[in-house]
């Protein structure tokens, strides 16, 4: 049974109550991720992924990471039927503060500097694609070794 709390949510869009209707009505088990739900619906990945969260930000849904035997890591999405209920004993609870941020990086530590003048994107006249170069380039580098060889731009 799927409660008024979640059918009359004033502050979730009516694709997220559809989403979590259909995603309560699965099979324990059944995959409710967003290939899977864009397969079966019209709406776009962004759109079924924006209803995601927002079922996660209000409770009625919980995305957990696990690691197989095989040491992959997965996302298991638990659907909730009463949001705020307890959490199951065997789930980790959430740290009190969060992880301390990366260490900070001066651009000397940078790996690679970045070129000194960047120049503003462009497609080329041969093959369309896009790419950067000063303004009186107008072939990206493909095309101009493609050129230089005598081929035609692919």
């Amino acid at each position: 049974m799927i409660g008024n709390h979640l059918t009359q949510h004033r502050e979730l869009s009516l694709l997220a109550i559809g989403l979590a209707c259909h995603i309560q009505s699965l099979p324990t088990g059944a995959r409710s991720d967003i290939k899977t739900l864009t397969a079966c619906f019209d709406e776009g990945s962004t759109r079924i992924a924006a209803a995601l969260r927002e079922l996660e930000a209000h409770g009625y849904l919980r995305r957990e990471l696990h690691r197989t035997p095989t040491g992959r890591i997965v996302t298991r999405t638990v659907s909730c039927n009463q949001p705020g209920a307890a959490r199951p004993s065997h789930a980790h609870p959430e740290p009190a503060t969060p992880p301390p941020p990366p260490p900070f990086r001066t651009p000397a530590d940078s790996p690679a500097d970045p070129p000194a003048e960047w120049h503003r994107m462009r497609n080329c006249d041969g093959c369309d694609r896009g790419f950067r170069a000063p303004e009186s380039r107008s072939r990206c580098p493909d095309c101009l070794t493609a050129a230089s060889n005598g081929h035609a731009p692919s």
